[in-house]
């Protein structure tokens, strides 16, 4: 089966207070919940979460919804490269998405929230 490949990334620059990193935090459990009751989600969606302020971090590679556990997500101490993380996204994404062949069907067109 096709996998639906969703990117989450979560800007951790010092510019962001903990009480907005706590409304991230819900948010994506809410995204996740509601993919849980969804059968055809439950087949085809994975999800991957990346944090990012002056560096890149992948919390959790591109795994199946039915184990996303959300972990501990800090902030960090400098400033956010969003153009930067773009970069790297592409390439992340470029090396994981199978592409389609003559023999299968290749991933569907992944989703990226910011």
């Amino acid at each position: 089966m096709r996998r639906l490949p969703i990117y989450i990334l979560i800007n951790t620059s010092s510019s962001h207070c903990n009480g907005t990193l706590q409304n991230f935090k819900d948010s994506i459990n809410l995204l996740i919940e509601t993919l849980k009751e969804d059968p055809y989600a439950l087949e085809t969606v994975y999800v991957s979460l990346i944090t990012f302020d002056s560096t890149i971090t992948r919390l959790c590679a591109l795994s199946p919804v039915t184990s996303f556990k959300m972990p501990s997500i800090k902030i960090g101490k400098q400033e956010s490269s969003l153009g930067h993380t773009f970069l790297q996204l592409t390439t992340i994404i470029d090396n994981e998405l199978i592409k389609t062949t003559c023999e299968q069907k290749g991933d569907w067109k992944p989703l990226v929230f910011i």
